[in-house]
């Protein structure tokens, strides 16, 4: 009897068939860099509809590589979830990054450009081998934040 209850419990996963996909599963990064989801803050701005930003999912890839810190600013693709689109920075509203290294908790101060609908950072002069970015700003009217940990390639 316990034989068929056993057998019974562990082949229940055999019959069951559906969908193969991962459910929650992200594509991988275009760029081959890190990627940091962007959460929806609900603080005080009321001008979008909450229901739509949440199921927004916005994401930033963060590069860094050969004395640059190379900024994506993506958007999963709503119909299929299969890849990113990529957006452009002017569409992000009062954006603000903050480079810290992590390590030493030190904040770095360098100017930044926007490039081919990307930002990049020369980092030329940093000795931080990782970095902590945190990246804010209002798409479409709702006010995302996200912090990206990097290391140096």
């Amino acid at each position: 009897m316990k034989n068929l209850v056993l057998l019974v419990l562990f082949s229940i996963n055999c019959f069951t068939h559906g969908d193969h996909s991962v459910p929650g599963a992200i594509p991988p990064s275009p760029n081959g860099g890190i990627l940091g989801e962007a959460k929806h803050d609900h603080g005080k701005s009321h001008e979008h509809d909450h229901k739509e930003a949440s199921e927004r999912e916005v994401f930033f890839e963060g590069i860094y590589k050969n004395k640059n810190l190379t900024i994506h600013f993506l958007e999963l693709d709503p119909k299929t979830t299969k890849f990113f689109l990529v957006n452009d920075f002017n569409d992000l509203k009062d954006l603000k990054i903050s480079i810290q290294d992590a390590r030493k908790k030190k904040k770095i101060s360098k100017k930044h450009k926007l490039v081919d609908k990307k930002i990049i950072i020369d980092m030329n002069g940093q000795r931080a081998r990782r970095l902590l970015v945190n990246i804010s700003g209002k798409y479409k009217g709702a006010k995302y934040s996200a912090e990206l940990q990097l290391e140096r390639r």
